[in-house]
């Protein structure tokens, strides 16, 4: 590992380390960590619902790791960390050419060091579409891409939050079209061809959105209701089904 990301890899464990003991320690005693607490503490066996349930999911891979390390802290720890080694993982190559200092300004916002910092699905989230987000810029800088790492973060990471997956796929799609375009020499009008295919992936994922609106508005708006009491009541285990 070079020295300069050595400096990387320390410098953004350091700040997960900070990050959870903040979150566990000083966070968690003024406001509830919501499902983060039950994630790591509730023991879930292993049934195939966890395939089909998110919730289920995210408690069995978190609770699991309690049952190893018998220390709910320990378990909130070595998530918080794997986060950040899949951050790491990301901008490791092209550390050199990034500004530093608005990465790490970014990295210590507070709600994002809390977030990232528990067992949430936020965490696994970040972490499998930061993985996710370093192959599909492989295949602009002509990288190696692992097709297996692709599609595994892209499809357990769409599970856990499904809608996060709309922008992501739109990254993908738009990507692999763009950089066919280019690679295959069509790129007379290149300025022009971009922002046309873009515009046109753009109004097709719009488009979805509006007519798929009434198959999903209902669910919306019963999220919205519900959100506002799960860090308010709670029982000490995960507060949604899914």
């Amino acid at each position: 590992m070079k020295l300069v990301n050595k400096r990387l890899f320390f410098t953004i464990s350091a700040l997960k380390v900070i990050g959870t003991f903040f979150a566990f320690f000083i966070y968690a005693s003024i406001v509830k960590l919501g499902d983060a607490h039950g994630y790591a503490s509730n023991n879930r066996e292993f049934s195939y619902n966890i395939l089909l349930n998110r919730t289920e999911f995210t408690e069995f891979l978190f609770s699991s790791i309690t049952v190893v390390t018998n220390n709910v802290f320990i378990t909130h720890l070595i998530s918080s960390l794997f986060a950040g080694y899949c951050i790491y993982y990301v901008f490791k190559d092209s550390y050199r050419f990034i500004n530093k200092y608005l990465l790490f300004l970014s990295l210590s916002l507070p709600h994002f060091l809390i977030w990232t910092g528990v067992t949430t699905k936020e965490l696994l989230s970040v972490a499998l579409f930061s993985i996710f987000i370093k192959q599909v810029f492989n295949i602009v800088d002509k990288s190696t891409v692992n097709k297996k790492i692709l599609i595994f973060t892209g499809i357990v990471a769409v599970f856990l939050r499904p809608h996060y997956g709309i922008a992501y796929l739109y990254l993908f799609f738009s990507t692999v079209l763009i950089t066919y375009i280019y690679r295959r020499g069509y790129n007379i009008f290149s300025k022009g061809v971009v922002f046309t295919t873009y515009a046109l992936l753009f109004l097709i994922f719009i488009g979805l959105l509006y007519y798929s609106f009434e198959h999903w508005e209902g669910g919306l708006i019963e999220v919205m209701h519900k959100s506002k009491n799960y860090f308010i009541h709670y029982s000490g285990s995960s507060t949604r089904y899914n």
